[in-house]
């Protein structure tokens, strides 16, 4: 039987809560997902919460336990699980079922989805990913296939200690422990401006995922505090960071470019700490754009 956290029955109670009310007088999936189907929708969950379990599998429990909260939330239009003896009654719901439905009933839809919404990942199709369906999390960028695969190899490297897989999952979208200690580093805002608005830093690897060890995607001096716009031009190459913090601009990046989206060459804030120097060497060397 598939183990369900408390972060699944949280992305359950959501679904219950906020599946959309259709013509047919059935419900489709809460719109945030941007999915066509349920199917799909508990696709979307799968690489960050499936626990290696298969699709299948999860999908049927995560199926199961956003039915067992349709007979409390009345407004899901579905009629849910109802109790064996008074079949009139809802069926209880287990302990951590009460514990998130107490949480996420005083949470504004909008709250609750931000509490999810770093676990959704768009399902993998045969055809384009229509742009309802890309679903931007705060802090980290658009999710796009190479993510998925990342999330997905993690998920089936059996050998893996759940705790370090979370982890890993965590760090790859820029999310969890990772996230937390990269902010720690810069007192929590971007290393450059001094930015504190959580929702546009995003906490990036220095050294890109695919060619780090696991120990340094979840090394914090792998990691850098960027707002969005200087996060992705360090990403493409086109700014880096010498060893005492200053900022190199390639000579790709017109001038006309910098004064449009307000970057100057002022550099990070302080110092890089010792352990990130080799880190920004690394990222000069093999990735800036001179």
């Amino acid at each position: 039987m598939l183990k369900r956290s408390k972060q699944f029955v949280q992305v359950a109670w959501f679904l219950a809560a906020y599946g959309e009310r259709n013509l047919r007088g059935t419900s489709d999936p809460p719109s945030e997902l941007g999915a066509d189907t349920w199917l799909e929708a508990y696709e979307m969950f799968y690489p960050a919460l499936g626990d290696g379990r298969t699709l299948q599998a999860f999908s049927n429990s995560l199926k199961n336990s956003r039915d067992s909260f349709d007979s409390w939330l009345r407004k899901s239009g579905r009629v849910g699980w109802r109790n064996e003896e008074v079949h009139s009654e809802p069926a209880p719901l287990s302990t951590i079922n009460r514990e998130v439905d107490a949480e996420f009933s005083r949470l504004s839809r909008n709250a609750a989805w931000k509490r999810i919404e770093h676990f959704a990942f768009p399902a993998k199709s045969d055809t384009a990913t229509p742009a309802s369906a890309v679903i931007e999390a705060p802090m980290a960028r658009r999710w796009d296939h190479d993510i998925v695969d990342d999330i997905q190899e993690i998920v089936e490297r059996k050998a893996l200690e759940p705790t370090t897989r979370k982890s890993l999952i965590d760090a790859r979208i820029g999310q969890g422990g990772f996230r937390s200690q990269v902010l720690g580093i810069w007192r929590n805002r971007c290393a450059v401006t001094g930015c504190t608005i959580m929702d546009v830093i995003r906490a990036s690897h220095i050294i890109p995922w695919r060619d780090s060890s696991d120990h340094d995607r979840l090394n914090p001096y792998n990691g850098l505090p960027l707002v969005a716009n200087l996060d992705a031009l360090f990403d493409s190459g086109l700014i880096a960071f010498d060893d005492y913090g200053e900022m190199l601009i390639s000579s790709e990046l017109p001038e006309s470019a910098l004064k449009s989206l307000s970057v100057d060459a002022c550099g990070l804030r302080t110092p890089p700490p010792s352990d990130m120097i080799p880190f920004l060497r690394s990222h000069r060397a093999m990735y800036f754009r001179k």
